[in-house]
């Protein structure tokens, strides 16, 4: 298990910070559930580490430990580790005839695993800012005519303790930064 594998010096487990603000966004407790479980799962992906292995003429890459790989399919759901191993090991090469397994070494495995890691915090996010941007939907409040909305796109700032939020706000600003630089 990852909480086994993975401390943080002078920080506690306690969520409960985290859980007051899932709840102050009229979050679910199954969408709550679901987003801790892919943020453990994130977490559990970035403990696969890969060794080489030959692979026909070539050099391919295993999972050494298929632990993590476990892991992440119970809390990612719908994913087989088997599938997950062979889609973090290989990449698939179509041509107009023919179709190709091309076994990853484990540096390019290592790729593609920040990669998918990278993809499903992304949409995570996506889904967290909306259920914010739904939670505060100023069409929703009473008044509609009298609210006020703030922008601040600083980076990260320097606290005693950064927490899961802190992270959050800083992901969401960096996009949104990406955003408007787009404009």
């Amino acid at each position: 298990c990852l909480s086994t594998c993975l401390s943080a010096d002078g920080q506690s487990d306690d969520l409960s910070e985290t859980r007051r603000a899932a709840n102050d966004v009229q979050m679910s407790s199954a969408d709550e559930k679901l987003a801790l479980d892919i943020v453990r799962g994130v977490l559990a992906l970035s403990q696969v580490s890969f060794r080489p292995v030959q692979v026909g003429d070539a050099e391919g890459s295993q999972a050494t430990d298929p632990s993590p790989l476990r892991e992440a399919e119970k809390l990612l759901g719908g994913l087989s580790a088997s599938k997950l191993a062979k889609a973090l090991s290989s990449r698939r090469l179509e041509t107009t005839t023919e179709t190709y397994d091309v076994p990853l070494n484990p540096t390019q495995a290592k790729l593609a695993r920040d990669a998918l890691s990278k993809s499903v915090y992304s949409a995570l996010c996506d889904f967290l800012v909306a259920k914010v941007n739904t939670a505060l939907d100023p069409s929703a409040a009473e008044d509609a005519d009298l609210s006020i909305g703030v922008l601040d796109i600083y980076g990260f700032e320097i606290f005693d303790k950064n927490g899961f939020e802190q992270l959050s706000i800083n992901f969401v600003n960096e996009k949104l930064q990406q955003i408007f630089i787009a404009l």
